[in-house]
């Protein structure tokens, strides 16, 4: 199976890598952006040649606002599959009654929401987070997110 790794809390990244510790092929075809909340035309592109498109926000009212006008202008461009992943919850945030709310505020289903962690603070990029973490709830979030995604989510 894959397992996916988390290498860092500030904006997730999800790396694939089969249980011989090789990474998996990634298809020629698939893209992967990393951008910072807002608009701009790599961003516009990117969104418009999108089979699928994963949007992370953090749980506060400014990535809310941001979210909300990428999420439109997603559905403008007619993008087929649109997720949300929540990052950084506190843990005084119930995770799926946030996701409930988020889901209905901004009619799109979340994939994924995953808790503040002081362990991933503390290890930043060091080392990878599911490796040295493997049962943490982090960790167990995004091998969620990378089944839902099309990944086996396999974990070890």
């Amino acid at each position: 199976g894959v397992q996916p790794l988390a290498t860092g809390q500030d904006g997730v990244a999800v790396v694939l890598i089969a249980p011989d510790g090789n990474l998996v092929d990634v298809p020629r075809d698939a893209c992967h952006q990393y951008a910072h909340p807002g608009l701009n035309a790599e961003t516009l592109f990117s969104l418009a040649i999108s089979s699928a498109v994963v949007l992370v926000l953090r749980p506060d009212q400014q990535d809310y606002e941001g979210t909300a006008v990428a999420v439109e202008v997603a559905r403008s461009l007619e993008v087929p599959s649109l997720f949300l992943v929540v990052n950084k919850a506190p843990p005084t945030l119930a995770p799926d009654a946030l996701a409930e709310s988020l889901a209905a505020s901004l009619r799109c289903a979340v994939a994924a929401v995953l808790p503040h962690s002081d362990e991933m603070m503390v290890l930043g990029s060091s080392e990878v987070f599911a490796i040295r973490h493997p049962e943490h709830p982090i960790t167990q979030a995004l091998a969620a997110l990378a089944a839902r995604l099309g990944g086996e989510g396999e974990i070890g």
